[in-house]
Order: C-alpha cells, then sequence, then structure tokens
C-alpha cells in the first residue's frame, strides 16, 4: 500500500510540475510577443506614420491625383524611390502623362483613370496632356491641358 502511495504522489508531483512548466512557458512566449510587439511599432512608428500622413494628403477634397514634384515638396527626408514605396504602402498608384511627369492617386479615387497599355497607347492625348508654356512650381496649380482633363490633379 505504501508503494501505491508513493507512486500516486510520485505521478500527481509530476503532472503538477508539468502544468506550471506548460504554463509558465506560455506566460513567457505571451511576453516575448508582446515586446516583439512593441519593439515592431516603435521601429517602424515614422513609416506608419508618413503612410497615414501621405494617406491624408491624397484623401483631400479637389485634388484626385498629385503631381510626385508636389508629394516630394510636402514629404521629406526620403529618397525618390523610398518615397514610391511609401506611397504604394499608401494605397497609391501612379499614373504617367506623356512628358514623363508621375501623378499619384489612391487607387479607391482612382480605378477609373486604370486602363490597359494598349489602351494608354491609344487615348496618350486624352490623359493628363501637358500644358504649353513655362510651369510657374507653385504647388496647388493645374498642370493639365484642361481641368477636365485632370479633374482635380494638382501639380
Amino acid at each position: 500500500m505504501e508503494y501505491l502511495y508513493s507512486s500516486v504522489t510520485a505521478i500527481f508531483c509530476s503532472l503538477v510540475s508539468g502544468f506550471i512548466a506548460v504554463y509558465v512557458a506560455r506566460l513567457q512566449v505571451e511576453k516575448d510577443a508582446a515586446l516583439s510587439e512593441s519593439t515592431l511599432r516603435h521601429e517602424y512608428k515614422t513609416e506608419y506614420s508618413v503612410e497615414s500622413a501621405v494617406h491624408a494628403l491624397m484623401m483631400e477634397n479637389g485634388f484626385e491625383l498629385r503631381s510626385f514634384s508636389v508629394l516630394r515638396y510636402h514629404i521629406r527626408g526620403f529618397s525618390d524611390n523610398e518615397l514610391r514605396q511609401l506611397l504604394v504602402r499608401s494605397g497609391c498608384i501612379c499614373f504617367e502623362r506623356s512628358d514623363k511627369v508621375e501623378f499619384w492617386g489612391l487607387l479607391n479615387r482612382n480605378k477609373h483613370r486604370l486602363r490597359t497599355k494598349k489602351d494608354v497607347q491609344q487615348s496618350a492625348k486624352d490623359f493628363l496632356e501637358p500644358i504649353d508654356g513655362p510651369q510657374n512650381g507653385k504647388a496647388g496649380t493645374t498642370d493639365c491641358s484642361t481641368e477636365s482633363a485632370c479633374d482635380g490633379a494638382d501639380d
């Protein structure tokens, strides 16, 4: 009987210590995950802030498209390619005029502008025509031949 009692006691102690070990391991994993998440949030805080600012800038009423030069003026501290990556992560897509000027806009506000390559080649003159004459470089000025051609694009 004493042998049975010591065996049951040993099994019980093993089970309790096993449950405690699993519980402690689970707490450690949760703590590590929270710490990792906090670290990642801190590391990417700047990029997330910039993406939010880009999205807010692109949602401004009156402008469905923004020229890359205007975006670069307002969002400084990034190389051209880094800024393009931020624009894409913010939900923007690029449109290029025949004179190679880039215009960026949110996909959800510019779905009507999406065309196939064949469509773009056939109607290049209908899409964001460059103006004749010097550009004054002021933010908020129109850089399209007609208001209807750019639907609120700015340069």
